[in-house]
């Protein structure tokens, strides 16, 4: 009897030592876990914006304006400097044809050529490109040219026909100044009409015994011409790029008139030649000079 009351309390308190630490272990975790669970279902809901789903779809868009205005703003001047150029203006090619007569490494030897040259009817130009070389007569015309060289080798038999190539550029320009070289164009084209009937000219001159008086009037109706394409020239209001362009051709123009003039007050045929060699190779040097 006595072994059983003492195994009864034995088992008792084996219980109660087990409850004590079960108990112990689960209150916390049951403290734990309603503590998250009001705190889930009541504090979290108040502490959120009621507004908050509408900035959420208004914010992206609002943003997304800033930022292109942003963009727009922040483009570095390069880029509008180079958005000024919006197209080119192309300067015309053109081919034509020289007898040289020689090639020197001096200008002194070229020049002392040339002087040769206008004694015997020819008004020399003198041409520095890999050297110097003398040049008798051009024209836009190779066959032009072709009975002049025949007469030329009897004094100077190495001359030849020589070709020169005026390739075509373009030229930028700035878009205030697209009316403006409408206008320059225009006048350009003019301006190498004027060479082709000139050279037109220079060769019935060589083939044919043409008169004084009639060598006079053929060069003041170039003249009169070339003058009229300078007024427009100056006449037309130009940004600065554009501007020297124009102030470039007016340069070749005025050449020209300078050696028309002298063939004009001759009424020679030579005269008359020297003029067209002045205007071709300078109007070479112009579009080479304006790359």
């Amino acid at each position: 009897m006595r072994i059983t009351r003492r195994k009864l309390k034995q088992e008792y308190k084996s219980k109660s030592v087990g409850l004590t630490v079960a108990f112990t272990i689960l209150l916390p975790m049951l403290s734990i876990y309603l503590g998250y669970t009001a705190f889930k279902l009541f504090i979290v809901p108040g502490m959120q914006p009621k507004e908050q789903p509408q900035q959420s779809s208004v914010m992206p868009s609002e943003q997304a304006v800033v930022e292109t205005q942003n963009s727009s703003e922040a483009i570095p001047d390069e880029e509008v400097s180079e958005e000024a150029f919006v197209t080119t203006f192309e300067l015309e090619g053109l081919n034509f044809y020289s007898i040289q007569t020689g090639k020197f490494t001096t200008t002194e030897n070229a020049e002392t050529m040339k002087t040769e040259l206008n004694r015997k009817g020819y008004q020399g130009y003198v041409y520095q490109n890999d050297g110097y070389k003398v040049i008798a007569i051009s024209s836009l015309s190779r066959t032009g040219i072709e009975v002049e060289l025949q007469k030329i080798r009897k004094a100077y038999p190495d001359a030849y026909i020589t070709s020169i190539n005026i390739p075509a550029q373009q030229i930028k320009y700035e878009k205030d100044d697209g009316k403006n070289t409408l206008s320059i164009e225009t006048q350009r084209d003019k301006f190498i009409d004027i060479l082709l009937e000139m050279s037109e000219h220079g060769d019935q001159m060589l083939k044919e015994n043409v008169d004084a008086e009639r060598i006079r009037t053929i060069a003041n109706e170039n003249i009169t011409a070339l003058e009229s394409i300078k007024n427009e020239l100056n006449n037309i209001s130009t940004t600065s790029s554009v501007g020297e362009l124009t102030q470039k051709l007016i340069k070749v123009i005025d050449v020209g008139l300078i050696h028309l003039n002298e063939a004009k007050q001759s009424g020679s045929n030579f005269d008359y030649q020297g003029a067209l060699n002045e205007i071709l190779y300078e109007y070479l040097a112009f579009t080479m000079n304006s790359k």
